[in-house]
């Protein structure tokens, strides 16, 4: 049984490495750190055109269609290279939620934009198992444009630094469905 890598994932793994290495040298990494970023959007949206965040999105959201293997090809040498990207909550939980979990509505729609780096994404939970009630929290209102005026919900989300689109999951007592819900996070 071989156990290696196909010519296909060692060519793959072969391009984001030539990618990584010219686009994500360590000064662009310490410059992230140094300056209180929360990302690099330049190489954010160079790892978008590469088609990277869409490697096992299906073709019809705008993905490539590939396999889980070709994805963790990929997320080894954006590991190597350490790359400031939120690529580990936006493919591993958002878009993943989304394939599993989500309406075929949900997915027309954020799909394509988690893809080409347009939205950045994450999951989100809240703090109990029991039904969540925002007036429970006494986190402040997060200001935002175009946002109705409503309490903050609490919640655990990876990358809280970064201002992103959350998911959040809402078992309600009554229904058997999940709820997604929108909204910017800005801390």
């Amino acid at each position: 049984m071989n156990f290696d890598f196909s010519d296909d994932q060692k060519a793959l793994a072969e391009q984001a490495r030539r990618f990584l290495e010219k686009e994500c040298p360590s000064t662009a990494v310490r410059a992230v750190l140094e300056n209180n970023l929360s990302h690099d959007a330049k190489l954010w949206q160079g790892v978008a055109e590469m088609g990277f965040l869409g490697v096992v999105v299906p073709e019809q959201y705008g993905g490539l269609g590939q396999s889980y293997l070709d994805l963790c090809v990929v997320a080894e040498e954006m590991g190597r290279a350490l790359a400031p990207v939120p690529f580990s909550s936006s493919v591993f939980l958002a878009t993943e939620f989304l394939l599993e979990a989500g309406t075929e509505a949900q997915k027309a729609l954020w799909l394509p934009r988690l893809v080409t780096g347009e939205a950045i994404g994450t999951l989100a939970f809240t703090e109990s198992a029991a039904p969540s009630h925002p007036h429970r929290f006494n986190w402040p209102p997060v200001a935002h444009p175009g946002a109705q005026s409503s309490p903050a919900t609490r919640l655990r989300c990876p990358m809280v630094a970064l201002r992103m689109w959350r998911w959040w999951l809402h078992a309600a007592a009554q229904a058997a469905a999940l709820r997604v819900s929108r909204s910017i996070w800005s801390i």
